[in-house]
């Protein structure tokens, strides 16, 4: 008797339970899903500690190839007309202001990198003028940041042909002619804060 009123008490139960089952779930369709936005900071991460490892390769006219190796490390920071800059091993003192990076030399500051640029603008970059050739989002060492690339208009027989830098590590890659010569150099690791990338 006990096991009928058991199951008796079963059939409602089990009713109930098959009618949240008959319940339309809400599926989102492909075009409902709206990807989150990419958070892309402006400006280098500057900080002391960082640290930035270059790979050059230089080929001579002659067709003599030559690679080495360099580091170059943010060494300190130091306050200049009340401002907060980072000075590289390289003798470079930089600072973030805006979307730009700032380069302090013979006592003024100058626009180093720019990041709110388009296709096809004339742009400062490591003292020299060039022409930015494109604007993209794309990862670098795993990260997704702007990535900007300027080459030159004409190719000088010395200077600055082609450079590419990006939000999070500044410049990623640079390409000099000299007269009997080309350099590329191409950034191949870097720490920044705590967090290595590309080692």
């Amino acid at each position: 008797m006990t096991t009928r009123i058991f199951h008796l008490a079963l059939i409602p139960l089990c009713a109930m339970l098959f009618q949240f089952c008959d319940e339309p779930s809400h599926i989102v369709s492909p075009r409902e899903y709206v990807e989150p936005p990419v958070i892309i900071p402006q400006g280098i991460q500057l900080a002391v500690g960082n640290s930035y490892h270059w790979r050059y390769t230089r080929i001579s006219s002659y067709g003599n190839i030559v690679q080495w190796d360099e580091t170059y490390n943010v060494v300190h920071d130091t306050t200049v007309d009340s401002q907060r800059y980072y000075v590289l091993s390289t003798g470079e003192i930089l600072k973030n202001e805006g979307d730009s990076v700032l380069a302090f030399a013979q006592g003024s500051a100058a626009v180093y990198l720019r990041f709110n640029v388009a296709a096809g603008q004339a742009v400062p970059f490591q003292g020299y003028v060039l022409t930015v050739a494109s604007v993209d989002t794309d990862s670098v060492f795993s990260e997704t940041q702007k990535v900007i690339t300027v080459s030159s208009q004409a190719l000088s027989p010395a200077g600055m042909d082609h450079g590419r830098y990006s939000t999070k590590f500044g410049l990623l890659e640079i390409n000099r002619s000299e007269p009997t010569y080309v350099t590329r150099g191409v950034l191949v690791g870097a720490r920044v804060g705590a967090a290595n990338y590309g080692y």
